[in-house]
């Protein structure tokens, strides 16, 4: 199912490579004998092959699906294929853009607008590398903010600062410990930061980050933080909370806001709190935060070419992997967030519709640069490390956070060489 940090959990089998040796074709049994290759792993194997029953998605070919042990099994044939053994497509996370751009074993895909508008500018960037777009977003692992209806009510918040004042009238009366909980830590801090203007690093017009500039010291970041997290002796009002199981409050009702990932659902499910999904809204009516968010996407492979099937693995991709219908199905298989944006309509768990939702305003995790340390700690130690000065030893915002902006941009300049 889902996993924090939007890493996919592999299941150890030593030495296995092909899942069971499996291996299964989807097509008439009077088709052509030509045939679309695909690799995937041993979770999204089985996903894929239930979608496949009784669908012809390209006229004359079958579909032949080869599950993986685990990703890193995958990504080792990956790495070790030519165009004798590899596959014509690909299922893999969104990194794999940069690599097989790179190399040249991944093709550019041909996209009509009709389908890029089904789809977050975000989604699209994290599958480019160099303006060209290798694969299509399948799912989309991140999180959501999620309310307490019993607290706040089942309307969502406006404005970041209707939380805020929510939780400053109400903490005395109804024993509140915190206003907003950011379970994951800074990582899932990520919605909060921006929605208050900052983040890690900019954006280009086409949603592709720009690592050679932050914004995590901003003047708007500078601000809001002073205005809707400080109290009057300039440390922390209370408001945010980052980690150490605030979850555990917020399903107590003690804390009105939440921002998780799918994977603590059954958890709170079983607390019995009644709640909502949305995003983290700024402080401007109809603006939000972004959360980050990991993507799996459908890769056509350049040995399609050599195969002869380079056409229809393109057709497979883009007419039915990135179709609202199909991607709706995938996530009710498979119990992800889709990330195609009509799909997200289409599906009836309310979790996943509302994950999909949020992580339709999600920016790309791109961990070279996050885990970066050239400035002396990656983003996650930083981040939390200036967060703790501020909001609690007290220490002037503006002077914090440019100190960490000048590390955060040694890291980025580090990072990008591996992207």
């Amino acid at each position: 199912m889902f996993n924090a940090k939007g890493r996919l959990v592999a299941v150890a089998t030593a030495g296995a490579l092909i899942l069971s040796g499996y291996v299964a074709a989807f097509a008439p049994a009077t088709a052509a004998n030509k045939k679309i290759i695909v690799w995937t792993d041993e979770q999204r194997g089985p996903v894929m092959r239930t979608l496949l029953v009784g669908k012809t998605p390209v006229k004359g070919y079958t579909i032949e699906i080869k599950s993986y042990s685990n990703l890193d099994a995958l990504n080792a044939a990956w790495n070790s294929a030519t165009a004798a053994t590899g596959p014509d497509l690909i299922i893999s996370n969104a990194g794999l853009a940069a690599s097989g751009g790179k190399s040249g074993k991944l093709a550019p895909l041909t996209l009509p607008s009709s389908v890029k508008n089904q789809f977050s500018k975000s989604a699209w960037a994290a599958l480019s590398f160099k303006g060209k777009v290798y694969g299509v977003p399948l799912d989309v692992d991140t999180t959501a903010m999620f309310w307490n209806t019993k607290l706040f009510g089942k309307k969502s918040p406006k404005t970041f600062g209707a939380m805020v004042d929510y939780y400053t009238k109400n903490k005395a009366s109804k024993g509140l410990t915190a206003g907003f909980c950011a379970q994951e830590g800074t990582w899932g801090s990520h919605p909060v930061f921006t929605a208050l203007g900052g983040g890690a690093w900019a954006y280009k017009k086409n949603g592709e980050g720009d690592p050679t500039k932050t914004v995590f010291n901003s003047a708007a970041f500078k601000a809001n933080i002073t205005k809707y997290l400080l109290g009057t002796d300039g440390k922390s009002n209370g408001f945010f909370k980052i980690g150490g199981d605030c979850i555990n409050d917020w399903k107590a009702g003690k804390i009105p806001f939440l921002n998780t990932g799918g994977w603590n659902v059954d958890g709170i499910n079983a607390s019995g709190v009644k709640y909502k999904i949305g995003s983290v809204p700024g402080v401007k009516k109809g603006t939000f935060g972004s959360p980050w968010a990991g993507y799996q996407g459908a890769f056509v492979t350049s040995y399609a070419k050599n195969h002869g099937v380079a056409a229809a693995a393109n057709q497979f991709a883009v007419n039915f992997m990135a179709n609202a219908t199909t991607q709706a199905q995938l996530s009710t298989f498979g119990n992800r967030p889709p990330a195609n944006l009509l799909a997200a309509k289409k599906v009836k768990n309310p979790v996943l519709a509302g994950i999909a939702t949020a992580g339709s305003r999600g920016v790309l995790q791109l961990s070279a640069l996050l885990d970066a340390n050239a400035g002396g700690s990656n983003w996650y130690d930083l981040t939390g490390d200036v967060f703790n000065k501020i909001l609690v030893e007290g220490a002037a915002v503006g002077a914090t956070l440019d100190a960490a902006a000048a590390k955060l941009l040694q890291n980025f300049a580090a990072g990008a060489a591996n992207l």
